[in-house]
C-alpha cells in the first residue's frame, strides 16, 4: 500500500476533515509515502481540482481520491475504509 496515491481534499472549517486527517497521519506512519493534502479554499486552482476529481459524486469535503483505481471516499470515513481504498487495484 502506498498512501501517496491518495489525494485528500479538505477545508480548515470542516469538522470531519480533522478526524480523517488524523487517520491519514497514522497510515502515513504505517505505510510509505505521504497523502497529498489539498485545501479547496486555498486557491481557485485547488477548488477547480476538487471539482474535477469529485465529478458531481461528492458535494463537499472530506473527499479522498485513490489515483491508481479512480475510486473515492466522501464524507466522514473510518481508518479501515481508507485502508480498503488503498488496497484497491487499478481496473
Amino acid at each position: 500500500m502506498n498512501v501517496s496515491t491518495i489525494l485528500y481534499f479538505y477545508t480548515k472549517k470542516c469538522v470531519y476533515c480533522e478526524e480523517v486527517a488524523q487517520y491519514l497521519d497514522v497510515l502515513e506512519e504505517k505505510f510509505e509515502g505521504e497523502a497529498v493534502r489539498i485545501d479547496v479554499e486555498e486557491s481557485p486552482e485547488s477548488e477547480q481540482l476538487f471539482k474535477e476529481f469529485a465529478l458531481d459524486s461528492c458535494e463537499g469535503v472530506p473527499f479522498l481520491y485513490h489515483q491508481p483505481s479512480g475510486n473515492f471516499l466522501c464524507g466522514l470515513v473510518s481508518i479501515s475504509d481508507i485502508e480498503k481504498l488503498l488496497e484497491k487495484k487499478p481496473d
